[in-house]
């Protein structure tokens, strides 16, 4: 007989704000915004800013009386501390429970069925207090025999969050009324019409349909699925591991509009470096590099231009990589556009276990650019002891105009030696 699946899903509350607040506690109760890297828009808002207006998305120069009249506090986003907060989470579920799978950067499904658990309840609080104990972050805790029931329990269980912030749902749950269509894990505002259309409004009107009349409106097994998962039939098991991505991006939108060659240059160095960097951590290599820029969509005569090059040889030397994707920029150059963004795509990727066979009349070059390949992890050991970027290539350096507008950026608290909190 098979054992019944039990899935939970820690969801961080309002994580941006939540990993600002743990060095700024004098924040707790008063609305703060994260902004977007440019400091255009809200990527993250505590509950006190929802309450007065405050959309996610907002423009900030739109809401900027909204802003000064409630005294929002203003975050330019640091990604470096969330993401290193986001791995100290992971870290202490990681230890706690043995089958997890990292579904964002604030969210991690866990795979409870074969835990004795005697209360899922207070269960929840316990790792609920213990994760705010050990790292600082308030979290939303949904439990069900389903994925899609342990995320529609999480949002259930942020507006529970001054109580126990842990909710459970069981399939054809009352609650699940309370779900809108546009709010289902799966089906989002774009599909929403194709169900409002049919009568339904919420994810109880799901549970409570046909099979069939799920996969008519849907006309995919996608919905099919949703409606069993509803139901309380798990479709979809914890990913423990991660495939291999098919493509590696990186792209940046520049804090001031630039038409000078040296601008663009050192932001697409700085692109490629991080892409790069992302290729070795998955263990690939790649066969194709593509560039493209752009001049702002909000200003007149709008231009997007691109280029690709397919690589003689399968690499992941950034410096290489940083050569041919600048004479790519070169290329396409036209010194009428104001350039607003740039972006660098890496592609056709390869394990790199799987060495390029090497030919007859082509031997020095293939064994060259292996040493190239390899002499790039001595450089990330490097930066991994020492600090990011510890090395890095001349070209990065060049100009740090194209930068984005960070004016309220918070100290990198735990990535940066010289950055940590004081204690007076």
């Amino acid at each position: 007989m098979t054992k019944e699946k039990i899935f939970a899903l820690v969801d961080c509350n309002n994580f941006f704000v939540s990993c600002e607040r743990i060095f700024r506690p004098d924040l707790a109760d008063k609305p703060v915004v994260v902004m977007s890297s440019n400091d255009g828009c809200a990527v993250a808002r505590s509950n006190e800013a929802k309450a007065i207006g405050i959309p996610m998305g907002a423009p900030m120069f739109k809401y900027k009386n909204t802003i000064e009249e409630n005294n929002v506090v203003l975050f330019s986003a640091n990604f470096h501390l969330y993401g290193d907060i986001s791995r100290r989470i992971t870290e202490l579920l990681s230890s706690q429970i043995p089958i997890m799978e990292v579904y964002s950067i604030d969210e991690s499904f866990l795979d409870i069925s074969d835990i004795k658990i005697d209360d899922y309840e207070r269960w929840g609080r316990e790792l609920r207090d213990m994760i705010f104990r050990h790292i600082g972050v308030p979290v939303s805790i949904g439990i069900g025999p389903t994925k899609t029931l342990a995320k529609l329990a999480s949002e259930l269980a942020k507006k529970i969050s001054n109580k126990n912030g842990v909710a459970i749902l069981k399939p054809q749950d009352e609650r699940l009324r309370e779900i809108k269509i546009e709010d289902i894990w799966g089906i989002g505002r774009k599909n929403a019409p194709k169900f409002r259309i049919e009568g339904f409004g919420n994810a109880l009107d799901i549970a409570n349909a046909s099979r069939s009349k799920i996969r008519q409106i849907t006309g995919s097994v996608m919905g099919e699925r949703l409606f069993l998962e509803l139901k309380g039939t798990a479709c979809y098991n914890i990913k423990v591991t991660t495939k291999p991505q098919k493509m590696i991006s990186a792209t940046r939108t520049f804090g001031h509009d630039t038409n000078e060659i040296n601008d663009v240059q050192s932001a697409i160095a700085n692109l490629v470096a991080r892409a790069g960097f992302n290729l070795r951590k998955d263990q690939q290599i790649a066969q194709r590099i593509s560039i493209f820029v752009t001049s702002s969509r909000f200003k007149n005569n709008y231009s997007k231009n691109s280029k690709s090059l397919q690589l003689n040889y399968p690499s992941s030397n950034t410096g290489q990589l940083i050569s041919v994707a600048n004479q790519l920029f070169l290329d396409i150059f036209d010194s009428h556009v104001q350039y607003h963004r740039a972006g660098v795509v890496l592609s056709d990727l390869v394990s790199e276990a799987k060495i390029p066979q090497i030919g007859l009349f082509d031997r020095d070059e293939t064994l060259s650019q292996s040493d190239k390949n390899s002499f790039m992890k001595n450089v990330d050991s490097i930066n991994k002891r020492y600090g990011r970027e510890k090395i890095h290539y001349a070209t990065q350096d060049i100009s740090k105009k194209w930068l984005p507008r960070k004016r309220d950026v918070s100290p990198s608290y735990t990535t940066d030696w010289q950055q940590l909190p004081k204690i007076y």
